[in-house]
């Protein structure tokens, strides 16, 4: 299912379609640099092979108690041979499997008694917040010690999470006093929390028509290298000429 919605494979398959039908040379004529990208588009969407071949296959995911309690037993075998990369993993897949209740009703927290909506996405949330203690991801676990809670774990249980919310607090606490937390060297586990996606910097003046170039660049085509970007005027070294919005 991967590869249908692969890009590269979408794309091999409607030029092979065009290849086909003898339309290379006609789209061709078309994706110029002198047209648009707005003419461009409305050329290749009012093509039939575009709406068979590059509209991808929507595949709306559903939650599934059976999946979710499937994966959660692979996150417990892997945590008792203390792989926690991959416990976290299957437990992160257990909480999108989970069904989850309705918005409108909420919750019983500390409830004795679990319905089959609650009980794995409580489970889930519980086992997850130990491995997050674990590797010492001490807010998130705390945060989903909140939700295992909110989710109806069993009240007669909640003692060892509640305590282990205690320590999380004071070792918190603890790390925000620490002169520079960020001296330590990272380990395995914290690289999965330790990338922040940084702001953009700021272009001085912004290409007219491509909004992330700077207006210092400019869109040329050539037949040996396709359609690229070359400088409209002379640019002094550090300047930044463009930033991607991932």
């Amino acid at each position: 299912m991967a590869q249908v919605n692969d890009m590269e494979y979408l794309v091999r398959c409607f030029t092979f379609a065009m290849l086909k039908r003898n339309k290379m040379q006609e789209m061709e004529k078309k994706i110029v640099p002198q047209n648009t990208t707005e003419e461009m588009f409305a050329y290749i969407w009012g093509l039939d092979e575009a709406h068979s071949y590059l509209a991808p296959k929507l595949c709306f995911p559903s939650k599934s108690k059976g999946n979710a309690t499937q994966y959660c037993r692979q996150g417990d075998m892997a945590f008792r041979k203390h792989k926690l990369c991959e416990a976290l993993k299957y437990y992160n897949l257990a909480i999108l499997s989970a069904p989850h209740p309705d918005s409108e009703s909420s919750p019983r927290k500390g409830a004795t008694s679990l319905n089959q909506v609650e009980s794995i996405l409580a489970q889930a949330f519980k086992s997850r917040s130990v491995v997050l203690f674990e590797i010492k991801r001490y807010e998130k676990c705390s945060d989903d010690i909140d939700l295992a809670l909110k989710f109806g774990y069993p009240q007669t249980s909640c003692k060892k999470l509640l305590d282990m919310k205690i320590k999380c607090q004071k070792l918190i606490s603890a790390d925000k006093e620490r002169v520079n937390p960020s001296a330590k060297a990272l380990g395995p586990d914290d690289l999965y929390f330790a990338f922040e996606i940084p702001n953009p910097p700021p272009l001085a003046e912004s290409n007219p028509t491509i909004p992330s170039l700077s207006s210092a660049v400019k869109m040329t085509f050539s037949q040996t290298m396709g359609r690229h970007v070359i400088a409209a005027k002379d640019i002094n070294p550090g300047k930044v000429k463009k930033y991607l919005d991932c």
